[in-house]
């Protein structure tokens, strides 16, 4: 997965920099909210830095009340002709804005938890590859293709401000996606930091320090990169083409993501003392880090998936790859209970704010009549 090689200046001097003084604690982890925004409202889901949320993330899989990580799966409509993919622009998960679920973000944040081996430590680089692991066996829909930006402004200290100004890091790279469809990954995103100024100074302002993950505004994640994933066109073979797949269809397009330690490594430095690892956790379960990482060994990930990402048509509640009159009644249990971000991809189509602020459901009796009429304008294969 990894690539020993220096893609710019600042990241060849910061890794001999870093390799002297590296430290223990913190947490990187993606969800698919962009955290932008400081108070949850009737249509905006993309806060999880609040203790009380809005919205399908009121109630996740993992219990944790969509708090950070609670948004791990990403869920994205094949690309259909006609554009059928941009049809009900606004409803559930329309978070990235553009209408157009064929397209979806997983947005990568660091927590970094405070070392008493050393003062004033700053996270001095962070380089990942992301593994996306398809489905053992056939795989039916496919992810088409990815990107990845690493951010270098002032929404990585903060992620309620706006794009501008200056952002945390001395150099980044993007990296560049490998391999071939169904099997695409992403390499080499880059990021370093060297908290040195005139005179020599050590100076931490500005950098990724020590900051409190406990949901609060001055706890919140840095916000640190963004993979971009766009589906591929719809499939028909197991879904309308025999052998049917049934269930199995919506198993058979689903990835792992797993983020790994890139050759850059990722570090901690110190102005005195410190330690000589930064452990890194790849994700939480609940409110609880994953197993922690050693930053200083290329390809390390966790155990356990950090993501995943679903290739799925709206509306398919029962998993096999069709709309038809036979996801009308898994579509009807949907109606009334309190929705998780599946059940809420699935089956909201108008998405009313009124009804979303006075019940916190995203699926209602309003989306019935949507529902139906989807099921027929999107019968055609592909």
């Amino acid at each position: 997965m990894n690539r020993s090689f220096c893609t710019a200046v600042a990241l060849c001097v910061v890794s001999a920099f870093a390799a002297a003084a590296v430290a223990q604690d913190s947490v990187i982890f993606m969800d698919v909210r962009n955290n932008s925004i400081t108070a949850n409202t009737a249509s905006n889901y993309n806060n999880m830095s609040h203790g009380t949320m809005n919205g399908p993330f009121s109630v996740t899989p993992t219990g944790d009340a969509g708090r950070r990580g609670g948004g791990q799966s990403l869920i994205i409509n094949p690309l259909q002709t006609g554009g059928r993919h941009t049809t009900f622009p606004t409803s559930f998960p329309n978070l990235d804005g553009d209408g157009n679920r064929a397209t979806g973000d997983l947005w990568v944040y660091m927590d970094v938890l405070n070392d008493g081996s050393g003062t004033n430590g700053v996270i001095s680089s962070v380089g990942l590859d992301i593994d996306i692991v398809p489905p053992v066996g056939t795989v039916r829909n496919k992810i088409g293709s990815l990107s990845f930006s690493m951010i270098n402004d002032q929404t990585v200290l903060d992620s309620t401000l706006a794009p501008g100004g200056s952002g945390p890091w001395n150099g980044v790279a993007n990296g560049s996606q490998v391999g071939t469809i169904p099997n695409l990954d992403w390499n080499d995103a880059r990021a370093v930091a060297v908290p040195v100024t005139t005179g020599p100074v050590y100076s931490s302002t500005g950098r990724l320090v020590p900051r409190t993950p406990d949901n609060t505004p001055a706890g919140r994640p840095y916000r640190i990169g963004r993979l971009t994933v766009t589906a591929d066109t719809r499939v028909c073979t197991g879904a309308t083409i025999p052998p049917f797949d049934g269930p199995a269809f919506s198993a058979r397009s689903t990835y792992n993501v797993f983020m790994q330690v890139d050759s850059l490594l990722i570090t901690r430095v110190f102005e005195t003392g410190g330690d000589t690892v930064e452990n890194v956790s790849f994700g939480y379960a609940g409110a609880v880090p994953d197993a922690p990482q050693s930053g200083n060994v290329p390809n390390v990930s966790s155990a356990v998936a950090d993501a995943t990402i679903q290739v799925r048509l709206k509306g398919d509640v029962d998993g096999n790859g069709v709309l038809s009159t036979l996801d009308t009644t898994p579509y009807l249990a949907l109606v009334g209970p309190l929705d998780n971000p599946t059940s809420a991809y699935l089956g909201d189509f108008s998405a009313p704010p009124g009804v979303v602020a006075l019940t916190n459901n995203l699926v209602t009796t309003l989306d019935t009549t949507p529902y139906l009429a989807n099921i027929s304008s999107n019968s055609p294969c592909p």
